[in-house]
């Protein structure tokens, strides 16, 4: 294990995962550099600082933590993430902590489909295979997640919550744990109840999904663009979403699960 500060490994694994650096030369970066010389090339900043204000609101009950304690800037008192851990266990069980996770999670997820509107047709001739990011997190699949775990988990081990490791390879995937994929399929359940969503229903819904969907609905010229876009892709969207939360296998007329 590293003895780097969260930000700096999120930092550090944004370019493995993104840049296909080799993990110990992204670590031994990461060494050298300020959290602001790594962002010209992760550009991470934006994910790590939702994953802190997400901790902050829904674990930690709006209490704050020292910014400079993340990046490096200040080193924490003895015991300071400890402490935190104490508190949370002190104010929520297992199963709140999970369903929070979740809630800082969708945050990430949102601020980036917020942000990045203009993504929305990057790989068009490649069949807009990335499309589905743009849906909620829920919809979005274990692998997609991990993508913006990969921002939160190093907070996490910092306060004692283990929700999985990087792997140590070039463009190297951000792999959850069982604990946590089990909760994300619940958290995907639970959604597709909610909305009555049926595998069958799926393609038709779709465009109900995007309009209730808060991220989706900017009025910039590039909002307006991606959600006709979306709206002219619902049944692609509906194929990828079965896709990415493994329902090939789902019978017909059962719900999406």
């Amino acid at each position: 294990m590293t003895d780097l500060p969260a930000a700096k490994i999120a930092h550090a694994q944004a370019l493995v995962a993104w840049n296909g650096m080799e993990y110990d030369a992204a670590m031994k970066l990461a060494e050298t550099q300020t959290c602001e010389q790594l962002e010209s090339q992760s550009y991470a900043s934006s994910s790590i600082a939702a994953a802190k204000a997400g901790i902050e609101k829904y674990l930690l009950g709006g209490k704050q933590i020292d910014a400079q304690y993340l990046t490096g800037e200040a080193h924490a008192p003895a015991g300071y993430f400890q402490k935190l851990r104490v508190d949370i266990d002190a104010r929520m069980d297992s199963k709140a902590v999970a369903s929070g996770i979740m809630s800082i999670l969708g945050g990430i997820h949102d601020a980036w489909v917020s942000s990045n509107a203009k993504k929305y047709n990057r790989d068009a001739e490649k069949g807009d295979k990335r499309l589905f990011q743009h849906l909620p997190t829920q919809l979005i699949g274990l692998d997609e997640v991990a993508k913006d775990l990969m921002f939160l988990a190093p907070i996490l081990s910092e306060i004692g919550i283990c929700v999985g490791n990087m792997q140590q390879i070039p463009y190297g995937a951000f792999v959850p744990t069982k604990g946590f994929a089990e909760a994300y399929e619940q958290y995907s359940q639970s959604y597709v109840a909610e909305k009555g969503l049926t595998k069958d229903n799926l393609g038709e819904q779709m465009a109900k999904v995007i309009g209730d969907y808060s991220p989706l609905q900017g009025e910039s010229d590039v909002d307006k663009a991606r959600r006709e876009y979306m709206l002219q892709r619902t049944d692609l969207l509906a194929a990828q979403t079965v896709k990415n939360l493994g329902l090939e296998k789902v019978q017909t007329n059962d719900l999406v699960r």
